[in-house]
């Protein structure tokens, strides 16, 4: 079930969700309202996926926008989900790596079932070694 738009695109194969950003955000509410529909949109793969894993690949984003509250909120309820079993960020922005742990903190979330690499290659062997 691809999910596709300028901003963001998700695939899934098997229980592996490949979740891209393409294009950043440009303002608060934008921000706020996509991360709501990423969220939601993720929350309803997971419902159907039991021991799911998720790659977030953020390399193209390259605005240091700070993420509102709203949005934290967002990605917090996101991965919380039962069926969430790990996540894989790829990025080189040190503050999406800070965010991306303190949501982690935040939820409650096993420190092994979250990891932030460089490259994409990297994160695929890493989730796919479940």
């Amino acid at each position: 079930m691809p999910t596709k738009n300028e901003y963001y695109n998700i695939k899934t194969k098997d229980n592996v969700i490949v979740l891209t950003f393409m294009k950043d955000a440009v303002d608060k509410e934008e921000n706020i309202s996509l991360s709501t529909e990423v969220s939601n949109k993720l929350i309803e793969i997971f419902d159907k996926k039991i021991n799911s894993c998720v790659i977030i690949d953020l390399v193209a984003l390259k605005n240091d926008l700070k993420m509102p509250r709203k949005s934290r909120q967002a990605y917090a309820k996101m991965s919380k989900h039962k069926n969430l079993k790990k996540v894989a960020v790829v990025t080189d922005n040190i503050y999406i790596k800070v965010i991306g742990k303190s949501i982690l903190f935040i939820t409650g979330r096993d420190k092994g079932a979250y990891r932030v690499f460089g490259k994409k290659t990297e994160a695929l062997k890493w989730v796919n070694n479940s």
